[in-house]
């Protein structure tokens, strides 16, 4: 079947066809050995690519771990400072009652 190439079939698939049907053939083992060579390269560069992102995404949950330690620690800080003035705001309380019962 050598019909005309339609809209949906690629200009190189139908080169090939008439390629085989004319008995030409091409150079197949060297093809194949350059695009399994540049598919090699391609999967190294990915790989490569792939490790990459996966040291950056180690990378930055450490130091959002890090980040998220830091700010518990600040928030039991400021709990501890709030509770702190909390006594002290009631204790003032207190000694101003207590000058205000003496003032009377």
């Amino acid at each position: 079947m050598n019909a005309a190439p339609t809209t949906k079939e690629p200009a190189a698939k139908a080169a090939a066809e008439s390629a085989a049907a004319a008995g030409v053939v091409a150079p197949a083992p060297a093809a194949a050995a350059a695009a399994g060579t540049s598919a090699e390269s391609l999967l190294g560069l990915l790989q490569r690519q792939v490790a990459q992102q996966q040291t950056l995404l180690s990378q930055q949950q450490l130091e959002l771990l890090q980040l998220s330690e830091a700010a518990r620690a600040q928030q039991r800080e400021l709990e501890q400072r709030s509770g702190e003035l909390q006594l002290k705001a009631s204790q003032l309380a207190a000694r101003e009652r207590e000058v205000r019962v003496r003032v009377r």
